[in-house]
């Protein structure tokens, strides 16, 4: 059920934007600068490790409410009260793709995700590599790793090594872990970085 709800809300309008790459939802200009998280997400995490679920959604609720990005896909992590799983999975992907819609890039690499390994979607390796590359030239640097890793591997194109190895550097110079690892496992040491 889930699959066929994020077909039916994804559309044209935002299957449109992730061919255009780097315009918001409307097509007119680049995503705002305010793409990225905040103190909001600190908190909340804060709030979520040490057990307080309900103090994290009291502190988002309104943020939700005056259209936070940010703190709608904060919600998108967690369940409500009263809540299934069915409605968590279907509210969750829902507000996912409303916040990378808005250009919020935690949630365009979340879908980006969703996309890759088939979690609540079908498999869309394009549209996977379309997500983490609007992402990662939003600066966020786990989508910098795996859009540098869709170019290196031509995930939906040919291979393009060089550019691959770019996004991959330049995610590990952001402290990306998983970058780091990967260029050193493949011979790319400190000095190379």
């Amino acid at each position: 059920m889930a699959e066929k709800n994020a077909k039916d809300k994804l559309g044209e309008k935002f299957a449109h934007h992730i061919q255009c790459r780097c315009v918001n939802p409307t097509g007119i200009g680049l995503f705002p600068m305010d793409n990225m998280p905040t103190s909001l997400t600190a908190e909340f995490d804060g709030l979520v490790d040490s057990g307080d679920l309900a103090g994290a959604r009291d502190l988002i609720q309104g943020h939700i409410s005056s259209g936070s990005m940010e703190a709608l896909f904060l919600s998108s992590t967690c369940s409500w009260p009263g809540e299934d799983l069915d409605d968590f999975e279907t509210r969750s992907l829902r507000e996912v793709e409303i916040a990378a819609s808005k250009g919020y890039a935690p949630a365009i690499y979340r879908l980006g995700c969703y996309y890759r390994f088939g979690d609540f979607v079908e498999v869309d390796v394009l549209r996977a590599v379309g997500c983490f590359e609007l992402a990662a030239k939003a600066g966020l640097p786990a989508a910098m790793y795996e859009y540098g890793l869709g170019l290196l591997h031509g995930d939906g194109a040919s291979p393009r090594r060089e550019d691959g190895l770019h996004w991959i550097r330049k995610a590990a110079d952001c402290g990306d872990a998983s970058a780091e690892e990967f260029l050193l496992a493949h011979g790319f040491g400190p000095a190379s970085l």
